[in-house]
């Protein structure tokens, strides 16, 4: 029988946020994901079905490599917790969520807003029900 607890803690965070505190670690650690979500998503990535997706879609097959790294540096951070792989890892992070990002604000059919509506807290109209 499998223990439910050790199951779910192994998708834990590599690093408690009072041992964020406690220590000189980057104030950024808590982007840093659990190894186990790295080597999914090199797994993922490799896979046949990913491969084919990524032909379909881009017309070349992507690089894997940064999800291995990532995975590789995660298990020596576990391992030895030295704070230049932890860096590794955040740098990743954050090309990751600039290249989301970049992605979204260079699509030119969608005005991004500036400011809130003017009437962004007005009440919710209920619809009207038949009766």
């Amino acid at each position: 029988m499998v223990d439910k607890s050790d199951k779910e803690d192994r998708f834990r965070c590599e690093i408690d946020f009072s041992e964020i505190e406690a220590s000189n670690y980057n104030p950024l650690a808590w982007l840093i994901r659990p190894c186990e979500w790295y080597q999914q998503e090199y797994r993922d990535c490799i896979s046949i079905r990913a491969r084919v997706h990524q032909y379909f879609i881009f017309g070349k097959i992507d690089s894997c490599d940064s999800w291995r790294d990532d995975y590789y540096n995660c298990n020596n951070f576990r391992k030895t917790k030295d704070p230049n792989l932890m860096n590794k890892l955040i740098q990743s992070e954050i090309e990751r969520k600039e290249f989301r990002f970049s992605q979204s604000k260079a699509n030119d059919i969608w005005e991004y807003r500036t400011e809130p509506p003017s009437d962004w807290n007005r009440p919710v109209n209920k619809p009207q029900t038949k009766s």
